[in-house]
């Protein structure tokens, strides 16, 4: 059988992301691995839930300060942002976050 195994920091990984609250979403981007077989792996470990998840609001947040653009941050967070979606361009605006 050939496997993509997890290695020690990649479980290590999950387990720091998992207790700092990231969705499994965000934490297989963040892995380069399937929002699947992150909680198998999870539950494999024996990962319990958060105490408190993150919302994907925190997620674009921190991902538009790392990237300093709505279109990378969204895609880092898995929001399909149109060029022309000025719905959420303007709630951008109303937070306060720069278009780039």
């Amino acid at each position: 059988m050939i496997g993509n195994y997890w290695t020690p920091a990649e479980i290590q990984a999950l387990k720091d992301l998992r207790a700092a609250g990231y969705r499994f979403s965000m934490i297989g981007r963040l892995l380069k691995r399937t929002r699947n077989s992150c909680i198998g792996q999870a539950t494999r470990q024996r990962i319990g839930k958060p105490e408190r998840e993150r919302s994907w609001q925190e997620d674009f947040s921190d991902a538009l300060a790392e990237t300093g653009s709505i279109d990378k941050a969204a895609k880092a967070v898995g929001i399909a942002v149109d060029k022309g979606h000025s719905r959420f361009r303007q709630i951008c605006k109303e937070l306060g976050w720069q278009s780039r």
